[in-house]
């Protein structure tokens, strides 16, 4: 009984209602996200350059076009992009310095967002999910990284 009601009951990523940035790609979109990161974690004294100017550490811009979708039933709801990974991102972004060097298993990746940030700062990231055609939208996203 669930299974029928399953497949009728569908779900909206709350991440892209309002973007206007989409690309149509069947059951599919496109939508380009920003982060910044920093790459200087150094918070001690200013470094200047010759002429006595402060020299500061610009965050670097990491420009990620996404293949995900807006709308799944939920047993497809891997498929979207949904709040709870930005804020692990944010997390992985603030805290780069506890993933040098590490290990990550991924277990149930979604569309893989977290693990491609967290592949900046890894030395070996492990993405998983259920679903092999979920696998390729990890692989297009990745090839867009």
């Amino acid at each position: 009984m669930f299974e029928e009601q399953n497949e009728q009951y569908f779900i909206h990523s709350d991440v892209f209602l309002s973007t206007e940035d989409k690309t149509n790609y069947g059951k599919f979109f496109k939508n380009s996200i920003q982060f910044f990161i920093l790459l200087n974690e150094n918070h001690g004294d200013i470094n200047v350059d010759d002429d006595g100017d402060p020299d500061l550490c610009r965050p670097e811009r990491i420009d990620l076009t996404l293949v995900h979708r807006n709308e799944t039933n939920v047993s497809e709801c891997g498929y979207q992009l949904w709040n709870g990974a930005l804020l692990l991102c944010d997390y992985i972004l603030t805290n780069q310095t506890r993933f040098l060097n590490k290990t990550i298993l991924e277990l149930g990746a979604g569309i893989g967002l977290c693990s491609l940030i967290a592949s900046r700062f890894v030395s070996k990231i492990i993405c998983t999910d259920y679903d092999n055609d979920l696998l390729e939208v990890i692989k297009q996203n990745k090839m867009h990284f």
